[in-house]
């Protein structure tokens, strides 16, 4: 099929490759076997692995690059030129034919009808364009100490492997002795996070840390005693003592109990809790300094 004589062809494969050849440079001519599709079934998935093999064993290109494809197809069915032409620069990238399609700054498709022979003509060439797409072509500044450079790979971000460790290390170098934050030792850190030259040292500081900022306990009003909570008053024996002192009882009438909470004994309380108020309405006495709330 490539030595087919150029008045054989279609009007469409002739103006593809007049239009690859006007680009200037030495062009390629491929006749891949398989056809590209948008489809997901399993009678695609073939076809795209036979135009990946078609396109397999070719030298790598790198820079610019112009594509021009002219698609055969077996039926008059209708399907996009434009998704055909991104499935055959996906295939050039998984048969490692260029670095990645990003390379093509020139793509023409040409679809035509050949029930007898279908198939994937593909021409490609150097393209000169401003886009330029060459490995290390365009100077960058490094993003860590801001010197232009080029490099041979696309793209870089750092002019040096120093740059790159430093910049991984949040700007600090990882080369220089700090003293620990604990015993002050200097040492030699593995990340940009690391204070202590020990796990020790980091644990005497983590436990320092938490007792600064650890809330002080209260202390009660009376005896003095610490409390296991900032919002108590009184320690539980002390509130006991003023309890006996105040003598309280059950504020309903027909009941003589001790004082429990809320103005009630422990049995009006716990059916107050259960069902509401008790039977006998009640009223709550004003808070003071040995009411249980």
């Amino acid at each position: 099929m490539d030595d087919e004589p150029p008045s054989a062809r279609p009007v469409g494969e002739l103006a593809a490759e007049t239009a690859i050849h006007a680009l200037g440079g030495k062009s390629q001519r491929i006749v891949a076997l398989g056809q590209p599709s948008t489809s997901s079934s399993r009678r695609s998935k073939h076809r795209r692995t036979d135009l990946v093999e078609s396109l397999s064993g070719r030298d790598c290109c790198y820079g610019n690059l112009a594509v021009a494809c002219v698609f055969y197809r077996a039926t008059r069915h209708r399907i996009d030129v434009d998704n055909m032409l991104k499935d055959v620069l996906d295939a050039g990238t998984a048969a490692r034919w260029w670095v990645d399609d990003q390379q093509v700054t020139f793509l023409l498709g040409v679809l035509e009808h050949d029930p007898e022979n279908p198939r994937t003509v593909i021409f490609v060439t150097d393209h000169k364009s401003t886009m330029d797409r060459r490995p290390g072509a365009e100077p960058r500044f490094c993003e860590r100490c801001g010197n232009l450079f080029k490099s041979p790979h696309l793209p870089a971000r750092f002019c040096s492997r120093r740059c790159r460790a430093i910049h991984a290390a949040r700007g600090n170098d990882l080369s220089v002795l700090i003293p620990c934050a604990n015993c002050g030792t200097p040492f030699r850190r593995h990340t940009s996070t690391n204070k202590c030259c020990s796990a020790a040292c980091a644990r005497e500081v983590l436990i320092g840390k938490n007792k600064a900022h650890a809330r002080a306990l209260a202390s009660c009003t009376d005896c003095g005693t610490t409390l296991s909570k900032p919002g108590y008053g009184t320690c539980r024996a002390c509130w006991l003592r003023q309890q006996a002192e105040l003598d309280r009882r059950c504020s309903l009438p027909s009941c003589s109990a001790p004082h429990y909470a809320r103005g009630l004994c422990n049995a009006h309380y716990q059916s107050w809790r259960r069902n509401g108020k008790p039977i006998e309405e009640f009223q709550e006495p004003p808070a003071g300094p040995g009411r249980l709330v």
